[in-house]
């Protein structure tokens, strides 16, 4: 039905659903984890406060590995797209040139966002280590959540939760430029 087109069709199809499982994986690695929503009980708990940091080690592993997956399902098409005798020259040619831009911003955005949800779990992890060894010198407070003996101790709380929601605030803005860059891409598309 599309002749030429195809084949490459086909792959970027296939390419598409591959990022789309591993988005899916992502999103329900990060849901058993639960890290918008931690409950207070968790910071008050020395097995819960266990139990996440060995969450955060397997979803660290699995970031990495997905990081890996990804870069090789789009180096594995760009290497298609580059060298498959089943594309004659000029439409390799005019595929190659008409999506360099958008491969480009691609690849920024994939290893940004990587860099972003390792860094989210790199500072809970963080956290959570600081939290067990403190662990006992500090109580449950109104506001702030967490009141700690000292104000050292305070003030390197306070910075890894400022941290945190910092990284989300990069995490959420990342997401806003992706959906506004996937609706330009896709009206030149159909343009």
């Amino acid at each position: 039905e599309y002749g030429p087109l195809a084949a490459p069709l086909n792959k970027l199809c296939q390419l598409l659903e591959s990022s789309k499982q591993e988005t899916i994986a992502g999103v329900q690695a990060f849901k058993e984890v639960d890290l918008e929503n931690i409950a207070d009980d968790v910071f008050f708990d020395l097995l819960k406060i266990v139990d996440k940091k060995k969450k955060l080690e397997r979803l660290s592993t699995f970031l990495d590995e997905s990081e890996k997956r990804a870069e090789k399902a789009y180096s594995d098409y760009n290497t298609w797209l580059t060298s498959s005798p089943e594309l004659d020259e000029l439409l390799r040619q005019y595929i190659l040139e008409g999506s360099s831009p958008y491969r480009e911003k691609g690849a920024a955005f994939r290893k940004e966002s990587f860099r972003i949800k390792k860094n989210i779990v790199r500072e809970f992890a963080k956290l959570f280590d600081f939290l067990s060894k403190i662990y006992g010198t500090y109580q449950k407070g109104k506001d702030p959540l967490i009141l700690c003996s000292n104000d050292q101790d305070s003030l390197t709380l306070n910075s890894y939760f400022l941290t945190i929601s910092s990284l989300f605030k990069e995490e959420q803005n990342l997401a806003l430029q992706w959906q506004q860059n996937s609706l330009q891409m896709e009206k030149v598309f159909v343009e």
